[in-house]
């Protein structure tokens, strides 16, 4: 759209101001997944010149799919500028998914020597997903309930 353009644009300009200097943007995007989301592993997108540091650190190529969205006008209008750009992924699922942004930060982390926390990350998302998991078991118990289908086990089916 227009307006990612326009964000797109201005965002550039800053990166490339003689304040910001910036040599690099990376783009961060989940990849969305149906059911429970146990590993994150983290996937890249990127022109020839980072994928020997990418895959140094266990980062594998992203084998299919597409970008879009914002995160999509951004990186083509970095590549444009003549930015270095690249996108990281990882797996997501339909409620909010911390653990998927720690392990692109954990990555960043080992990239640029960086020492971002991401431990209370982790430890939000093991707060949803107990959380997911007690409103899919009063859901299930509700449906019992209403249907009188107590042979059902498991709550399996929230998460598909």
């Amino acid at each position: 759209s227009s307006a990612y353009n326009g964000l797109s644009k201005a965002l550039c300009k800053w990166a490339l101001s003689e304040k910001v200097r910036a040599k690099e943007i990376v783009i961060f995007q989940g990849i969305p997944k149906k059911g429970e989301i146990d590993e994150f592993p983290v996937y890249y997108a990127a022109e020839y010149e980072k994928i020997d540091s990418l895959e140094n650190l266990g980062i594998k190529k992203l084998k299919k799919g597409i970008i879009v969205g914002p995160e999509a006008t951004f990186l083509n209008q970095a590549l444009t500028n003549k930015l270095q750009a690249y996108a990281l992924f990882t797996p997501v699922s339909q409620y909010p998914t911390p653990e998927g942004a720690a392990a692109i930060i954990e990555s960043l982390n080992d990239l640029y020597n960086l020492e971002v926390d991401t431990n209370q990350l982790i430890e939000e998302g093991k707060k949803i997903k107990k959380k997911m998991l007690e409103l899919a078991e009063k859901a299930q118990e509700y449906r019992r309930k209403q249907l009188g289908d107590a042979k059902r086990e498991g709550y399996d089916q929230y998460f598909q």
